[in-house]
C-alpha cells in the first residue's frame, strides 16, 4: 500500500514514530490519552495510521470515528 510504502521511506530518514504515545489537552480541559499505531512525516505533513483489527467495524464505528477526528 502507497502509505506503509511512504512510511518505510520516512522510516529510513529518522521520521517515523510506531507505538507512540499521545496526549492532549481539549478546549473544555479534558485530558485525552492514547497510543498512535503508526505516524510519519512527509512533504505534506503528518499521517496517522490506525490499525483496526476487529471483524465487524460497525459496533465500534463512532468511537473509530471519534478517535479519527482526534487525530
Amino acid at each position: 500500500h502507497a502509505s506503509l510504502r511512504a512510511a518505510a521511506a520516512a522510516a529510513q530518514r529518522g521520521q517515523c514514530l510506531r507505538e507512540a504515545p499521545v496526549t492532549l489537552r481539549l478546549d473544555d480541559g479534558t485530558l485525552v490519552e492514547g497510543q498512535l499505531d503508526l505516524a510519519f512525516e512527509d512533504a505534506d505533513g503528518w499521517t496517522v495510521v490506525d490499525f483496526k483489527t476487529d471483524r465487524e467495524l460497525d459496533e465500534r464505528l463512532d468511537v473509530y470515528r471519534r478517535q479519527v477526528a482526534l487525530y
